[in-house]
């Protein structure tokens, strides 16, 4: 499998998370119990496959923001996100994660039409993230999902859907 590359935009960058970065995700996960499933999936957050590939998003002077995991789905047309934020974050740096957001949503809907991609999922509990997910990234509720997670979907628009 080829390597995948950077992503610089707005002032961050979106890398591939690597085998090295497995104790920060796993420090992260150790602190959120919506995310305590993940501890028999050790490499979750750094995985790289076919279909399945695992970023970190960095600001300008490399501090890790948040875990990034894009699945494609079955149909090939849509992808499930999942994200890791540091857990115990204070208001100053949840301001930061939501700009932080804002800007990497606004980036995937530039490239992913591009993939073919044009529907994104993700699942949460976080009455705050929904929240936000909903009134700053586009999503709405989609369906109830497993372990009391609710799912939410955007539509990407396209250039044949615009």
């Amino acid at each position: 499998m080829s390597e995948l590359p950077n992503y610089k935009f707005d002032g961050y960058k979106l890398r591939p998370s690597t085998v090295l970065d497995r104790v920060t995700a796993h420090l992260w996960n150790e602190d959120d119990p919506d995310h305590a499933w993940e501890k028999g999936h050790e490499y979750y957050w750094v995985e790289q496959r076919p279909g399945v590939n695992s970023y970190l998003l960095e600001d300008e002077i490399g501090q890790v923001i948040f875990f990034f995991k894009m699945i494609r789905m079955a149909d090939r047309r849509s992808i499930e996100v999942n994200m890791q934020f540091p857990r115990k974050a204070r208001t100053k740096l949840k301001w930061y994660l939501m700009q932080a957001m804002i800007a990497g949503f606004g980036w995937l809907e530039k490239t992913l039409p591009e993939n073919g991609i044009d529907i994104v999922y993700f699942n949460s509990k976080s009455e705050p993230l929904i929240a936000f997910a909903q009134a700053h990234l586009g999503f709405v509720f989609d369906s109830e999902a497993e372990s009391g997670f609710k799912r939410f979907k955007r539509v990407i628009p396209t250039a044949a859907t615009v």
